[in-house]
């Protein structure tokens, strides 16, 4: 069982199955079908908060491993955002985000909007998504025209998304190397 913080929110990896609680309700997500590397789907399962009484559920298609995913309550109480991250197949390893929305008992797709080409620049897959006090963190390494897929030189680009904005700007280019993710 995994409880969420303090602050609402909760990030994990380990699928094929993970289960958050929040005040409200139990949150399932289930990696399905297929081998979980090379794609199939996964289902979010929302419980009430005694996880015996279904609430909502979806299923959505995946090409690739699910990495991580976040739950956090929306701030009136009356829903869930619910954030998974997917990682492609390919030796790309391009990643994918999905937001969704849970209220009432009906989720809705939030849909991100696509950066400006200029902050894509060098972006040749890699990716890796966190998610710090409500605002999305995109990192990815950065190619130069005649960099091998496996060893880009460019350095590395984080790029972040307000909710409130509804734009990414780049938060921080460098030379080094990311911290490695726990």
């Amino acid at each position: 069982m995994n409880e969420l913080p303090q602050n609402g929110s909760y990030v994990t990896s380990g699928l094929p199955a993970l289960e958050f609680h929040t005040k409200d309700h139990v949150v399932r997500i289930v990696s399905n079908e297929m081998d979980n590397w090379l794609g199939g789907s996964y289902s979010i399962l929302v419980y009430d908060a005694d996880g015996e009484s279904f609430v909502a559920g979806v299923v959505r298609e995946r090409g690739g491993e699910v990495s991580k995913a976040w739950v956090h309550p929306l701030t009136d109480g009356k829903g869930l955002d619910i954030r998974i991250w997917t990682t492609g197949s390919g030796s790309g390893m391009y990643g994918q985000l999905d937001w969704l929305r849970l209220v009432g008992k009906a989720f809705q797709e939030i849909a991100l909007p696509d950066p400006a080409p200029a902050l894509l620049q060098g972006h040749n897959g890699h990716d890796s998504f966190d998610i710090v006090d409500g605002v999305i963190h995109w990192e990815f390494p950065i190619y130069k025209p005649s960099d091998p897929n496996a060893d880009p030189t460019g350095g590395y680009r984080t790029l972040i998304l307000s909710p409130a904005d509804k734009k990414w700007k780049l938060l921080e280019q460098r030379q080094s190397q990311p911290s490695p993710q726990p």
